[in-house]
């Protein structure tokens, strides 16, 4: 229960360990993983594994991140749009949308791992501009709001960023009631990674 500072049961859990680690004083000790790696040094043993952490993830349930986003995603730019008249966008229509908007379409979608759960409530960036999401989270394909973005930013721009610093993988993991650890393995094999 490293993650929740407060738990009794983490205490508890250290106390066993340490009464296991006495009968075997020398043997090296390692238990503590990314969140029992910001609790207090009686919890680290030896050393410890940090893990979700190395990747940006918050490990801990009541402080803020002490680690900075490192993961980027982003997905090419399929189409822009102008719209010409009312209407309704994806599936179930979900989204209205009003003449003169104006759309972008990215090639991405929850084959690739963007959960459903973010149906109209992801954002996406182009440059410094924030584009909110229209519609559900289909296969293969995202439609985002444009219209706020000026015309030569939007011409010159290839894709559109779905996490950052500005959009973490923790902020998507609440968007979709989920942990850090599923947003990031969930991401799919179509995905190019670009190690950095």
């Amino acid at each position: 229960c490293a993650s929740d500072d407060t738990s009794p049961v983490t205490l508890m859990q250290r106390e066993k360990i340490g009464k296991a680690h006495a009968l075997l004083p020398h043997l090296a000790s390692s238990y503590a993983n990314s969140s029992g790696h910001f609790l207090d040094a009686y919890y680290h043993g030896d050393v410890t594994r940090p893990g979700c952490a190395l990747y940006g993830i918050n490990p801990c349930d009541n402080i803020e991140s002490p680690m900075h986003p490192v993961a980027t995603l982003t997905a090419q730019i399929l189409q822009v749009r102008q719209i010409d008249e009312v209407a309704t966008l994806g599936y179930c229509a979900t989204a209205h949308v009003p003449p003169a908007m104006r759309t972008v379409t990215i090639g991405i979608g929850y084959a690739d791992g963007v959960s459903r759960a973010g149906s109209n409530q992801l954002y996406g960036y182009i440059g410094e501009y924030r584009l909110p999401l229209l519609g559900r989270v289909t296969m293969d394909m995202l439609c985002f709001d444009a219209t706020h973005i000026p015309e030569q930013i939007l011409e010159r721009a290839d894709a559109l960023t779905l996490m950052d610093n500005r959009q973490t993988v923790d902020d998507l993991a609440r968007i979709y009631h989920t942990i850090g650890y599923e947003v990031l393995t969930s991401i799919g094999k179509r995905v190019k990674r670009i190690h950095v």
